[in-house]
C-alpha cells in the first residue's frame, strides 16, 4: 500500500487515530478512536504494542558471535540484526516516556501505528499549553513525535513537530523538519535512564514552530490572484520547462484545485492568500502528489525532495510577498 503501514494479527491496518485529530487520514487506514488516545487505547487499536526480543543468529547452525537477531515476539517476524549490546526499546516504554514530560499540561495521542519493516510511529498532542501560536487566527498544532525503529541501525526518536504523522511519506517529513530540540535514544546501555532524561532534552514548542508562525501570518497578509498562484506552482513544480506536458498540466490542475477547495483553504488567512498557497503545495506534496509507484514515492520521501519543495515555495512565497 502506498501509506507503507504493516498489518494487525487480524489482516488490518497497524494504524489507529483520533477522530478529534483528524477526520480522516488521506490513506482511508487504520482504526479511527472518537478522542484522544492514551498510550494504552493507542498501543491497542494500533497493533504497536507487539515486544521485540533478542534472538540467537546462526549460519547452518553455527552461532553467529557477537550479533543477535532482532524479532517480533508474536509473529517471530525478522526486523533486523544488531550487535550483542544492543538494547531493546519497547514500542511501549518509548511512548510511556512522554506521559509526564509537561508539567501541568496534558498529553494525549493523536496517532499511532507501524510501518511496514516494524518502524513504530506515533504522535502525542500536547494538550492545555498556554500561548497558542497561531497563524492567522488558526492555531498551529504541536506534537511530540516519536520513532522508534527494531532494525539494529536507528536511535529512538522524540521530537516537537507541525506535521501529524499518518503514514511513511508524513513521518519523513516530520522528521526533516528543521528543530532545535530532538532526543535521540541509543539502543545501548542503559535505556531506562536515558528515557528518564526526555524532560531537560525536549522543549514543549520548539523555536522553529514560533518561527514559522510569524512567516505564516506574514503570508497571511498577502492576497495572491489566480494568475500569479499558476505562475508560482509553474515555477515551482516544473522551473525551466518552456512546454508543459499534458501530464504536467493536469498536475498543475490540480494545485489549483486544492488551492481553491483543498481542507482548510476556506478559512480566513488562507482563502486567496500565500499562506494558502504555501498550505495547497504541503498537501499536494503530502497527500495527492501521484507517483505512479511505490518504489517511486518511496525515494520521494526518502531522499527528501518532498521537504525540499516545501522550503523552496515558503521561500519563493516570501520573495513574490516581500515578506
Amino acid at each position: 500500500m502506498a501509506a507503507n503501514l504493516d498489518f494487525k494479527l487480524d489482516g488490518t491496518s497497524a494504524f489507529a487515530w483520533s477522530k478529534e485529530a483528524l477526520h480522516t487520514p488521506w490513506h482511508g487506514e487504520g482504526t479511527p478512536v472518537e478522542s484522544h488516545m492514551t498510550v494504552t487505547e493507542a498501543l491497542a487499536a494500533s497493533g504497536a504494542g507487539f515486544k521485540v526480543e533478542k534472538c540467537v543468529m546462526s549460519i547452518e547452525g553455527t552461532p553467529v558471535p557477537d550479533y543477535v537477531g532482532l524479532r517480533r515476539a508474536d509473529t517471530k517476524e525478522v526486523l533486523g540484526v544488531a550487535k550483542k549490546g544492543y538494547s531493546v526499546i519497547q514500542n511501549e516504554e518509548a511512548a510511556r516516556a512522554i506521559e509526564d514530560l509537561i508539567d501541568g499540561g496534558v498529553i494525549r495521542f493523536e496517532t499511532m501505528g507501524v510501518l511496514l519493516g516494524g518502524v513504530f510511529f506515533a504522535a502525542a498532542k500536547i494538550l492545555e499549553v498556554p500561548e497558542d501560536v497561531t497563524v492567522a487566527d488558526e492555531t498551529m498544532e504541536r506534537h511530540i513525535m516519536i520513532v522508534n525503529a527494531h532494525d539494529g541501525s536507528k536511535s529512538c526518536t522524540f521530537k516537537p513537530v507541525v506535521t501529524l504523522p499518518v503514514c511513511s511519506n508524513t513521518v519523513r517529513l516530520a522528521l526533516d523538519e528543521k528543530s532545535e530540540r530532538i532526543a535521540r535514544v541509543r539502543h545501548s546501555g542503559d535505556t531506562s535512564a536515558k528515557l528518564a532524561l526526555l524532560p531537560e532534552a525536549l522543549g514543549v514548542v520548539d523555536n522553529r514552530v514560533r518561527r514559522f508562525a510569524e512567516a505564516g501570518n506574514a503570508l497571511a497578509m498577502h492576497k495572491i490572484s489566480d494568475a500569479d498562484f499558476r505562475r508560482f506552482a509553474e515555477a515551482l513544480i516544473f522551473p525551466d520547462r518552456p512546454t508543459l506536458s499534458t501530464r504536467a498540466r493536469n498536475i498543475l490542475r490540480t494545485i489549483e484545485e486544492i488551492f481553491h477547495n483543498g481542507p482548510g483553504q476556506e478559512l480566513d488567512g488562507r482563502k486567496g492568500t500565500a499562506w494558502g498557497a504555501f498550505n495547497a503545495i504541503t498537501a499536494f506534496n503530502a497527500h495527492f502528489s501521484s507517483l505512479r509507484e511505490t518504489t517511486q514515492r518511496t525515494t520521494h520521501v526518502v531522499l527528501g525532495r518532498g521537504n525540499q519543495l516545501n522550503e523552496r515555495a515558503m521561500k519563493m512565497l516570501a520573495e513574490m510577498t516581500g515578506t
